[in-house]
């Protein structure tokens, strides 16, 4: 079989969560002796709209396969309002006519355009759609309203969303708030059209799925029932995975020792964390050892402001190498802990935890509340949860925690018997089995064919390309402070 991995920037250009699931799902496919190719966005916006073509290599097979990347040149083109592309869509067309693949999986269309699945439909091609993240029901991606810093369960729609939007530079004072209006409506409607046009709808979890068709209008669709639940690609790490030592009691000189690893970020709660510890009575009999770091400078900084200022020991570790936890001083401590403001679609940070025979506490949201309560459900409770964007909450679990070091020992023993019995929900699944499991989802979209969708309109194509080029030109009408850019 033939397939087209489509997504929104690949490695080693670009490299995060989705990018990474999508390279071992590629790799594990050719091993297995299918072909692939793949279809990426690009930030190389130099010389112009155009195309590149690289190749990547499966470590194991020694097999290659091909990297297409779209090179988009209008200004700012990740912005929400940017998402319908003529000039990325051609591309993509060209590109699938050339390959002719049996089926296309789009895992993304930020940087692309956002109807990807509706344009391979027209060319005969059946396509898979993966909800990797909330970018789709959210014109700020992440669905954390910037002015409440909480977690948003409003529907998407031009009511809900356009003051919220504004927080995304640059804003476009050019355009009224009917126009603007009218561009979430846009929005909305195309990628509930993608979700039509998928004959299979990949989810890492059945909470995110449900969450996502629900934000679009599509909760009574009849969409659910395409669904499939497949946690993203990861080859599980060979850790020493043994239930912790916890001393009877935590005091100062054995304190209760807290691991947070990955990302540095609002999105991520870092501060969320931190202004927790500062909130528990005994902060003495507490140490946290935080890795990682933050991707722009001032977050970073703001950081290490609150960590010096926190009552709590709090260790600021730095980079990690993710392939060598085991070394790593967060392998001693007792319980992990995350302060994410996100509905988390899956969460691999907590698979590395739980190899490292840690227990968890994490917040009652997505698929992370959805994991722990499976996990309860399994016989093997890892985690204990609190009330998400809550400090004063995650202060009151750490603060129980505190004082039953027994419940630390069996949250830290439940850990590592999930991993010993590879239990659903405590890991993502080997990628060489994901990989069969996505060949039978790509069989019975072949089998299925097409969906019908709506013919091309060239006149609208034409009007949406004169559209992107007026929107270029009117940012230089207006100053940065009434761009939201100073």
């Amino acid at each position: 079989m033939k397939v087209a991995l489509v997504l929104h920037g690949f490695p080693p250009e670009l490299v995060g969560g989705t990018e990474n699931s999508v390279q071992a799902l590629a790799r594990a496919l050719v091993a297995a002796g299918h072909d692939v190719v793949v279809i990426a966005g690009s930030m190389e916006w130099e010389g112009g709209a155009r195309t590149s073509t690289a190749a990547d290599l499966d470590p194991v097979s020694g097999r290659e396969y091909t990297v297409h990347r779209i090179h988009r040149s209008d200004a700012y083109f990740d912005h929400w309002q940017k998402g319908h592309s003529p000039v990325a869509g051609r591309m993509f067309e060209e590109l699938l006519a050339a390959e002719r693949p049996d089926v296309v999986h789009v895992q993304h269309w930020i940087r692309l355009s956002r109807d990807l699945a509706v344009r391979a439909a027209r060319l005969g091609i059946p396509s898979v759609v993966t909800l990797n993240d909330l970018w789709s029901t959210c014109l700020v991606a992440f669905r954390v309203h910037p002015a409440e810093r909480a977690f948003c369960e409003r529907p998407l729609a031009p009511e809900n969303c356009l003051d919220c939007a504004a927080y995304v530079p640059p804003r476009t004072p050019w355009l009224d708030h009917a126009e603007q209006a009218a561009e979430v409506e846009a929005h909305r409607a195309a990628v509930a059209a993608e979700l039509r046009a998928a004959r299979v709808l990949v989810a890492p979890s059945g909470v995110h799925a449900r969450a996502a068709l629900g934000w679009l209008g599509l909760g009574d669709a009849g969409l659910e029932e395409r669904v499939v639940v497949l946690p993203p690609a990861r080859e599980p790490a060979a850790t020493r995975c043994a239930p912790k030592a916890v001393p009877s009691r935590f005091t100062a000189d054995e304190p209760l020792v807290l691991a947070s690893f990955g990302q540095w970020s609002e999105l991520k709660g870092t501060d969320l964390l931190i202004e927790a510890l500062g909130l528990l009575p005994e902060p003495a009999r507490v140490r946290l050892l935080l890795a990682g770091g933050a991707p722009f400078p001032a977050f970073a900084a703001r950081v290490e402001e609150l960590a010096a200022a926190c009552p709590v020991d709090v260790r600021l570790l730095g980079a990690y190498d993710h392939s060598n936890l085991a070394a790593h001083p967060v392998a001693d401590a007792h319980l992990f802990v995350t302060g994410t403001r996100a509905h988390e679609s899956w969460g691999l940070v907590v698979d590395e935890a739980l190899e490292l025979g840690l227990g968890t506490l994490l917040p009652e949201l997505g698929a992370l509340g959805e994991r722990a309560h499976d996990a309860a459900a399994a016989g093997t409770p890892w985690a204990t949860t609190y009330q998400s964007a809550s400090a004063p909450d995650l202060a009151r679990a750490l603060q129980a925690l505190l004082e039953a070091p027994a419940q630390v020992a069996a949250l830290s023993a439940a850990a590592a018997r999930a991993v010993a019995t590879a239990e659903p929900a405590g890991r993502a699944r080997p990628v060489a089995e994901l990989a069969a499991a996505h060949l039978a989802v790509y069989e019975r979209a072949v089998e299925e064919g097409p969906a019908s969708v709506a013919p091309a309109d060239p006149e609208g194509e034409a009007a949406r390309a004169a559209w992107v080029e007026a929107w270029d030109q009117n940012l230089s009408t207006h100053t940065p402070e009434e761009l939201g850019l100073a």
